[in-house]
């Protein structure tokens, strides 16, 4: 089992590629959270306990991103990221779409639903994001 604070850090990775969703007609929100995440997930090098209360306080700070964050804690992914499925525990076993993040530094995570998707560009470093291991639940 991860620490909290290390789910939390996971959530402020994973909601990036949602933000567009989450604040349709808000430009400015979302580029602004956007921004204010990047920075608070650099701190992870240096205290990653404090970048995940500054994590924590973004993604509380808005309706929106407070439902996202929930629904990402009950299921360790983004919602439409897993399902109930036959993987290799067998039937009803949470199956969680393949993660992939930002090779420069891990502040940008998505989960390829589909495999005629191509993986994007991390909207910090501009690099295209890489297949990477499913943290620790």
């Amino acid at each position: 089992m991860e620490p909290a604070w290390e789910q939390t850090l996971e959530a402020g990775r994973a909601i990036r590629p949602y933000l567009t969703e989450l604040f349709p007609e808000r430009l400015s929100t979302r580029q602004e959270l956007d921004f204010c995440l990047a920075r608070a997930l650099d701190l992870t090098t240096r205290d990653e306990e404090a970048a995940a209360a500054k994590v924590r306080t973004l993604l509380r700070a808005h309706p929106e991103t407070a439902d996202w964050t929930a629904k990402f804690e009950a299921h360790g992914a983004p919602e439409d990221a897993a399902r109930r499925g036959h993987g290799p525990g067998g039937p009803g076993e949470l199956v969680v779409a393949p993660r992939y993040t930002c090779p420069v530094a891990d502040d940008y995570v998505w989960h390829r639903r589909s495999a005629s998707v191509l993986p994007p560009l991390c909207p910090t470093h501009g690099v295209r994001v890489r297949p990477a291991p499913r943290t620790p639940q």
